[in-house]
């Protein structure tokens, strides 16, 4: 398996970068965006009742503190099994996302959509998202470290069952209203 480009981290940080940017400055047309978004899946949970159900579960199972500690337990694994280096870049990237999280929630202050207590029990600033942010890494760590011990069918397995895993993620974010749209695309870039 062929090692990522140097500047696909940065790359791929730009887009979070332009959004920390324009939530910052309050620019109009993101919040336009960004409300109608959220107004438009949000009505689906109130048309739906099933889907705010399955909303809350989802919300109570993808808690980034959940994310943590699988990534502390694969992370005890892997080191058990001599994966010092991966088990290294993983921790790291975890911390960054762990601290990035709370700081950046605390440094913009953006206040999150209304939330109804019968879809989330979200609270706080919502950007970034916690539990895409969590997701992501996680999600995005295992597969590098498990990537290069796959088959190359297995691989693409497990990148596409990453990616659905956070799209699940990510759409219930939205669907539970505890999210803006770009407060999501802003924390899967991140």
């Amino acid at each position: 398996m062929r090692r990522p480009p140097a500047l696909l981290a940065p790359l791929l940080a730009v887009p979070a970068l332009v959004l920390v940017l324009l939530v910052a400055a309050g620019w109009a047309p993101l919040a336009a965006v960004d409300l109608a978004g959220s107004d438009a899946v949000r009505s689906l949970a109130g048309r739906h009742p099933q889907l705010g159900t399955a909303g809350r579960l989802v919300e109570a199972w993808t808690q980034p503190w959940v994310w943590w500690v699988a990534t502390a337990v694969a992370a005890v694994v892997a080191l058990a099994r001599g994966a010092r280096r991966a088990v290294l870049v993983v921790v790291v990237a975890v911390a960054c996302a762990g601290v990035a999280s709370p700081l950046l929630k605390a440094l913009l202050g953006r206040a999150r959509p209304a939330l109804d207590p019968l879809l989330t029990t979200a609270s706080g600033g919502s950007w970034p998202s916690g539990h895409v942010l969590a997701a992501t890494t996680v999600t995005g760590c295992a597969l590098v470290a498990l990537g290069p011990r796959l088959r190359a069918g297995w691989r693409r397995a497990a990148g596409a069952a990453g990616a659905a895993g956070v799209r699940v993620v990510v759409d219930d974010r939205l669907l539970v209203g505890a999210d803006w749209p770009s407060d999501v695309v802003g924390s899967a870039s991140l």
